[in-house]
Order: C-alpha cells, then sequence, then structure tokens
C-alpha cells in the first residue's frame, strides 16, 4: 500500500513550495491538486471572487 503525506493550508502560503520540497528530500512522488482534480475531472466552475476551482466533492 502506498503512503501519502498531504499538505494543506490557505490559499497563497507555500503549501506547493513546502510538499515539492519534501517530495524532493523524501524522493516520494510529487502529486499536484491540480492535477488530481483535472484528472478525475472533478471541476465544477470557477468562483471569481476567490480565484478557485469549484470541485464537486460528491464524484
Amino acid at each position: 500500500m502506498k503512503k501519502a503525506i498531504v499538505v494543506s493550508g490557505c490559499p497563497g502560503t507555500g503549501k506547493t513550495k513546502v510538499a515539492k520540497l519534501i517530495s524532493k528530500k523524501s524522493g516520494c512522488e510529487y502529486v499536484g491538486t491540480k492535477n488530481v482534480i483535472n484528472e478525475f475531472g472533478l471541476v465544477e466552475g470557477y468562483d471569481k471572487k476567490m480565484k478557485s476551482f469549484i470541485v464537486d466533492t460528491d464524484k
């Protein structure tokens, strides 16, 4: 079974930078949220005010 390290937080706080650093140092694969959302077709819409995709969490 594969293990995962999940980095979460508010927009613009450096999650991607930290996740990529962890990936590089640990030898783990980095998988970005956008990649997963697009690969599985989870985009429901776009929130212009928040400048963020709306994700269908029921899929």
